[in-house]
């Protein structure tokens, strides 16, 4: 179970991120009281921030989603079926790659999770409790990279496979995948958002920012998944 309140990292983003802050207890952006940790007025407070940060993210990925099902091929080629099969093979390579960088976030919030547990051990030496941190801390690290990489990676495929691109990028990107053998289904291109995954307030090289994202996206995991089909 994650302490999401000590999460201190994640500040400054959202509602929620604000919520967290340590330095003001739990503060309720609406009406700009200070809650106690612990008390009723926090914990509803805390509950209905998750749920609606939660609903935030899973609105946003189902509008994507919504776009790269809407997808369709230019007049051209619109019934070649090798394009039709390549588009259809690509759609649901975007939806593999969403899918991914939620199973990420799952890793990265339960290695948290871990950290957590170990911070808060009293029944070892001060050797292993370092020792148990240090690894920890680390497995947390990784799992943020991790992450980090499946978001890029996701990004990068759906911009570059369905997206409005700048002509001599997509020119770029083009000739790199005929370089490399691929097929390339020909597309009606869509506007995007400027990050496809997340908000575009979002840093993707942040990492407080994007781990303060998951944070929101942990809260709906199950409505995410169902999302991506």
């Amino acid at each position: 179970m994650i302490d999401a309140k000590n999460m201190g990292e994640f500040k400054g983003r959202s509602a929620l991120a604000d919520f967290h802050d340590q330095k003001s207890g739990g503060f309720d952006p609406a009406t700009g009281r200070i809650f106690e940790p612990g008390s009723p007025e926090y914990d509803r407070t805390l509950k209905e921030l998750y749920i609606t940060e939660g609903e935030q993210v899973v609105r946003d990925i189902r509008a994507l989603i919504q776009q790269i099902d809407a997808v369709v091929l230019i007049k051209a080629v619109k019934k070649n079926p090798e394009q039709q099969r390549l588009l259809a093979e690509q759609k649901q390579r975007a939806k593999e790659l969403i899918s991914k960088v939620f199973s990420d976030v799952q890793e990265y919030m339960q290695s948290i999770a871990r950290l957590q547990h170990a911070r808060q051990r009293e029944d070892q030496t001060q050797e292993d409790y370092l020792k148990e941190n240090t690894q920890a801390d680390t497995a947390r690290t990784q799992k943020h990279n991790a992450m980090m990489a499946s978001i890029n990676a996701a990004v990068r495929f759906i911009s570059y496979t369905f997206g409005q691109i700048d002509d001599q990028a997509l020119e770029q990107w083009e000739e790199d995948q005929t370089t490399r053998g691929k097929t390339i289904a020909r597309v009606q291109r869509v506007k995007l958002p400027n990050n496809v995954l997340l908000p575009d307030s979002v840093d993707l090289k942040n990492r407080t920012q994007t781990g303060e994202w998951a944070l929101r996206a942990y809260q709906a995991l199950s409505q995410l998944r169902e999302s991506i089909k």
